[in-house]
């Protein structure tokens, strides 16, 4: 039992007593002690309590900080100060904070055997700071772990694995959720992100960290499973996403695609895996989205290869590196020459000549196409200038414009200026566009497409038969053109189904005074099939492959003479 600690002033007792905070005094030498009545208020005990059992402190403490206090009691011994933070529980098992700080202090004999000392109740203060870096850690609108958090227990799991151990990343994007945001709002595409986060939490195991990386993205760590297991995981993933979302009595349907990078294989440090992760993600919406892909060596070539065209396009025009190429069409009637379409040729300095199916989707992607498809436009009305001055202009001349550039809200003012500045006669120009872009943004399309028109140019609808072909659409585009895609020409003397379609096809522009263009006929059986059908004009290797300007010349010439 302590020994009431005597003390000169009554005066210094009543202060410390209307304390909000516990002060104590306790020498270390004799062990007599003072507690304030703030003991009451903190611990929930008064100090008469603390009196009778000299354990009675130790044995409120938190056994998980025991070792904190074991530690102070050492610390006293060196006259320093003290300072540690701990818990206590009260007697009702409230668990409170307290902050403990310690001042060594002289007794009368010159001793250093008294500590002054005074416990402050921190418990609000930790909550404060237990929510702010849960919020620094967590993601607000999921609840679940967000990309710091992800990223940096990733990187200590890295530093405290050995080579042998395997860790697994899978990288999620959600397939179409701009769609939802744009059509029903963002609240409901928050909503959504909930739910979905929830379903793929259900679907991996208690141990795995799920995350929301950003956006519609999720990003989750496996440890030390095979692929067969993660080929499991994967697939509950996006089984769970099949069922349909009620949301504000929205049905909605969602799927999503997977990357998956392992450790070491496929990266030895945070940024390299979760970069690998995410370009097989891509890899998986390449081939049809709803699956999931591992990274491979084949990704990192195709990125390398991706990433040196992009490179390159920014260079391309400077050091005047593309070429135009034209390919003729004829009238099928009697073989002369209609009109000519321009096609983009790139020769790389270093790599030497890259297909426009490879850069061209490249330049879409990353906005180059605009000002590519400005310098097309400008070269080709300019060749067409220098043969009409040589009397072999053909009657019109084809260009055709991405997906990226009929998004332009400037598109026709940009073609307005050039045809201008080259003193381009708008009737003989023709802009070509796919079925399937007509088609993702049909009012916008239609909107610019009459404009276009109005304005003189003819436009002609590319690849028909490939997307969405609907009479419906066909009936409302602003078209003067249609064209059948090569798909069906080439099969078109094997195939009688696909005979009797481009019959259909030929027949139905017909009816709807549209002309037909078949492209990429290649023999003279594909050409007399078409000439029996009526079929307006023909372009493909038959009449001539795409060739440089030079070669077009002489084509335009043979073409010109009587």
């Amino acid at each position: 039992m302590h020994e009431r600690l005597s003390l000169q002033t009554e005066d210094f007792i009543r202060l410390i007593n209307h304390m909000d905070v516990a002060v104590w005094i306790i020498n270390i030498q004799n062990n007599k002690a003072l507690f304030s009545e703030g003991f009451r208020k903190v611990f929930g005990r008064s100090p008469g309590e603390f009196y009778q059992d000299a354990g009675l402190w130790e044995k409120t403490i938190h056994p998980e900080d025991i070792s904190v206090v074991k530690k102070r009691k050492s610390d006293k011994q060196k006259r320093e100060v003290t300072i540690d933070e701990y818990r206590i529980i009260t007697p009702n098992g409230d668990v409170r904070w307290v902050q403990d700080r310690g001042i060594p202090y002289q007794d009368t004999d010159g001793q250093w055997s008294i500590y002054i000392g005074m416990l402050l109740d921190i418990t609000e203060r930790k909550k404060t700071d237990e929510k702010i870096k849960y919020l620094a850690y967590h993601d607000d609108l999921t609840g679940l772990p967000n990309r710091k958090f992800f990223n940096e227990h990733l990187d200590i799991t890295i530093k405290n694995a050995n080579l042998n151990d395997k860790l697994t990343l899978l990288f999620i994007d959600l397939d179409q959720f701009k769609i939802v945001n744009d059509t029903l709002g963002h609240n409901i595409g928050d909503q959504l992100l909930n739910e979905v986060g929830k379903r793929i939490s259900n679907s991996v195991r208690s141990q795995d960290i799920v995350a929301r990386h950003a956006g519609d993205e999720f990003i989750i760590l496996v440890e030390n499973v095979s692929n067969n297991e993660i080929d499991t995981i994967a697939g509950k993933i996006l089984r769970s996403l099949e069922a349909p979302f009620f949301i504000i009595e929205n049905e909605i349907f969602i799927s999503a695609s997977i990357g998956i990078s392992i450790y070491p294989l496929h990266g030895r440090d945070p940024e390299t895996l979760i970069k690998n992760a995410d370009a097989a993600m891509y890899d998986a919406k390449f081939y049809g989205k709803n699956n999931f892909k591992y990274y491979s060596l084949e990704i990192e070539n195709a990125n390398n290869r991706k990433m040196t065209i992009i490179n390159g396009l920014h260079k391309a025009l400077e050091n005047k590196e593309f070429e135009l190429f034209y390919q003729p069409k004829i009238f099928t009637s009697s073989k002369a020459v209609a009109g000519v379409e321009a096609l983009l040729r790139w020769n790389h300095p270093l790599h030497g000549f890259i297909s426009p199916g490879e850069f061209i989707p490249v330049a879409e992607e990353t906005g180059m196409i605009i000002p590519i498809g400005e310098w097309v436009l400008q070269e080709a009305c300019k060749n067409y200038k220098d043969w009409e001055s040589q009397g072999i202009a053909p009657g019109n001349l084809c260009i055709n414009i991405s997906p990226r550039q009929l998004m332009d809200s400037q598109l026709l003012n940009k073609v307005k200026s050039i045809l201008k500045e080259q003193h381009f006669i708008a009737q003989h120009l023709e802009i070509e566009i796919t079925e399937s872009v007509a088609i993702d943004n049909f009012e916008d399309t239609i909107s610019k497409l009459n404009q276009i028109r109005e304005f003189g140019i003819k436009v002609a609808l590319d690849d028909f038969g490939t997307g969405y072909s609907s009479l419906n659409y066909l009936r409302q585009f602003p078209i003067d053109c249609l064209k059948i895609d090569r798909s069906f020409i080439n099969d078109v003397m094997q195939n009688c189904q696909t005979a009797a379609i481009v019959t259909s096809i030929i027949s139905i522009a017909h009816s709807l005074n549209l002309p037909v263009i078949a492209e990429g006929v290649e023999t003279e059986e594909q050409f007399n099939f078409l000439y029996d059908l009526n079929c307006d004009y023909i372009q493909g290797y038959f009449i001539s492959p795409p060739v440089p300007i030079s070669n077009m010349e002489e084509i335009l010439r043979k073409n010109a003479s009587p």
